[in-house]
């Protein structure tokens, strides 16, 4: 019986146990009234978590932050979120703009994350919106293949730091898609007082492929080099 107290003592120590919630810092906003928004494209670029040490659940954590995401950008504004893990995920970015019809983007990415050998895990992640125009331009060897040009214009930046594993609890529940969420929850709450997004009900423009003499051009990833 003191066995089974002890353990239980140990598991609800476990679970009150560094409840930091995210804090999404004060942001660099180059732009004093909204643009509105067509479409979104949410970008969750989560490859340093599979980097890190003691932690292998960065794609969980990843679905419940994109899809927090999405879900908090309210049902006006059609949103399409694209999770980047790999290399070859990366490369998906060009095409996800262009078949959304995006004019803006939302760009999460990990930048920093701690791990220790209990499992505990926090990152930092740069938040990132620009306005983004993706048209297909055709390959000059192959008519029956494009490419896609991207033009972005980044107006804003800012850091949000969020734990992402805090005990071993997290594995066992629900805490990591909780955690997640509280994350999507700051990030919308530092937007809702920075940039609220507004609906553009205007009609998606063609996607005629641009004339021959464009050259081809994948947009870079932001923080990444070009692809």
């Amino acid at each position: 019986m003191r066995a089974l107290k002890n353990v239980l003592t140990i598991i609800a120590t476990l679970g009150v146990a560094g409840c930091a919630a995210p804090i999404a810092h004060e942001a660099d906003l180059q732009r004093g009234i909204p643009t509105p928004v067509r479409a979104l494209l949410v970008v969750v670029d989560d490859r340093l978590l599979g980097q890190a040490r003691y932690f292998s659940d960065g794609r969980e954590f990843t679905r419940a932050l994109g899809t927090a995401l999405r879900d908090d950008a309210g049902t006006d504004i059609p949103v399409t979120w694209l999770p980047i893990n790999n290399a070859l995920e990366a490369r998906q970015l060009p095409g996800a703009l262009l078949s959304s019809h995006a004019t803006q983007m939302m760009t999460v990415t990990a930048v920093r994350v701690h791990t220790n050998n209990r499992g505990e895990a926090n990152a930092i992640w740069r938040l990132t919106v620009a306005d983004v125009h993706a048209i297909p331009i055709p390959d000059p060897n192959d008519p029956l293949k494009h490419g896609t040009r991207v033009t972005e214009h980044l107006f804003y930046r800012t850091t949000v730091e969020a734990p992402i594993h805090q005990n071993v609890l997290d594995s066992m529940t629900d805490g990591m898609d909780k955690n997640a969420q509280e994350m999507a929850a700051a990030i919308n709450d530092r937007l809702q007082q920075d940039h609220v997004l507004t609906p553009d009900h205007s009609p998606a423009p063609d996607d005629a492929v641009a004339a021959p003499t464009t050259p081809t051009h994948r947009a870079p990833l932001p923080g990444t080099e070009s692809l």
